[in-house]
């Protein structure tokens, strides 16, 4: 969801940055990069394991899911441009789609309510539900069997590495969006890389709108 279909990667860079500093931590930005894409409980046990935090996870999400919905209720929730009409282009078509996110499901919930994403998707999962998140393929394996679709069908659409690993491994398609919000990271593992969600929707149409002889 995050970097793909709400443009919150800088919000949640904001809001981890100031609970680092709360914590007598300093990060730089590629050792912060590190961690996109996983869920909330996995990124902090492993922020607590590598610097030594006292600070308890249970404490740690609160404070973040504080801060986060601070930010979204004071700048509301921010769509990537293009994602409504990418979602149309696969509704008009009768694709079906799931939401797999790592993001805490009160903060799918959020952001599904408030904005018009709610209505395109028919199955919705949070990593944070799970005993192993991104970049373990479980959730992408989950959401195929909710829409009734074997794996080697679908097609995942990703902005960061742990998500690309995780839909190679349940041995789905990937296309990777380069968010520029999403920071410098490594996409290559994807099957193709786009720069737009309107570049998604082009390449999507080549396939989808194009006569079979």
């Amino acid at each position: 969801m995050d970097g793909v279909l709400i443009d919150s990667e800088p919000l949640h860079q904001r809001v981890e940055q100031q609970i680092f500093r709360e914590s007598g931590l300093s990060l730089s930005a590629r050792e912060h990069a590190r961690f996109l894409g996983m869920s909330s409980p996995n990124m902090w046990d492993l922020v607590r394991r590598e610097y030594d935090l006292a600070r308890s996870r249970e404490e740690l999400l609160r404070r973040e899911e504080e801060l986060y919905r601070e930010c979204l209720e004071r700048e509301g929730v921010p769509l990537v441009p293009g994602v409504l009409a990418l979602l149309e282009f696969l509704e008009d078509r009768g694709v079906p789609r799931a939401l797999a996110s790592s993001a805490p499901m009160e903060q799918i919930e959020y952001a599904l309510t408030r904005t018009p994403l709610g209505r395109f998707f028919s199955v919705t999962l949070s990593g944070a539900t799970l005993p192993r998140s991104k970049p373990d393929p479980e959730i992408f394996l989950l959401a195929a069997r909710g829409l009734g679709c074997a794996p080697e069908v679908c097609l995942v659409v990703e902005d960061a590495p742990a998500g690309v690993a995780a839909a190679r491994g349940a041995g789905m398609s990937c296309i990777a969006f380069a968010n520029p919000n999403s920071g410098q990271v490594d996409l290559g593992a994807a099957d193709r890389i786009c720069h737009s969600l309107d570049e998604v929707t082009a390449l999507l149409s080549q396939s989808l709108d194009t006569p079979r002889g």
